[in-house]
């Protein structure tokens, strides 16, 4: 499910100005919230741009998505404020279908009171909220980064080549100088040994 939400909304308070959700609805689920014209629907796949046409077909190859069929629609479900009150817009047909509308009625005698104070009844629950990015990170980049793993894995086969590549000995600097110790292959190294 793809969430639109405000990107000026508040996390700490669940204060949007607007929040939405793409979905996917079959003909009995838009029978069942009272639309009759479903035959006058496009079906979800046509809808779709070539991006998430190939995406789709690559998830339904693997397994990681069902198969689509003319029964299922693509609709997008918006939550939003109209004249100071919540409402709510399901609409199909990349938004020039209207399919229901309505208003989020009040829970209590404070909400009647205050329509403004009425909340989306959307719930969202941030592991970790980063300033300008609504839904905040995502567990899975602590979890399980493959790249991050798979370049400390490089790293230590490089280490360990130079390590081969460049040993440390110890030297009598008595008889051997430093300089004379810098990399060179098939190097002669001059040794004096003090005897006359």
């Amino acid at each position: 499910m793809n969430v639109v939400m405000d990107p000026c909304g508040d996390y700490f308070t669940g204060n949007y100005k607007f929040i939405g959700f793409d979905r996917i609805m079959n003909r009995q689920q838009l029978e069942d919230e009272g639309f009759k014209d479903v035959d006058d629907l496009i079906s979800g796949e046509s809808t779709e741009d070539g991006a998430l046409r190939w995406k789709r077909e690559t998830q339904q190859e693997k397994d990681l998505m069902p198969d689509r069929n003319e029964n299922e629609f693509d609709v997008y479900l918006h939550f939003d404020s109209f004249n100071g009150k919540k409402g709510y817009v399901l609409v199909a047909n990349n938004g020039t279908k209207l399919i229901k509308a309505g208003l989020i009625l009040a829970g209590d005698s404070i909400q009647e009171a205050n329509p403004e104070v009425i909340q989306f009844p959307v719930v969202a629950h941030f592991w970790k909220p980063i300033p300008d990015i609504p839904c905040g990170d995502r567990p899975a980049n602590y979890a399980r980064d493959v790249q991050i793993t798979l370049s400390k894995l490089s790293n230590l086969r490089l280490k360990k080549a130079q390590a081969e590549l460049y040993p440390m000995y110890l030297y009598n600097k008595d008889y051997v100088s430093g300089k004379d110790l810098s990399f060179g292959f098939n190097k002669g190294i001059p040794v004096s040994t003090g005897i006359d």
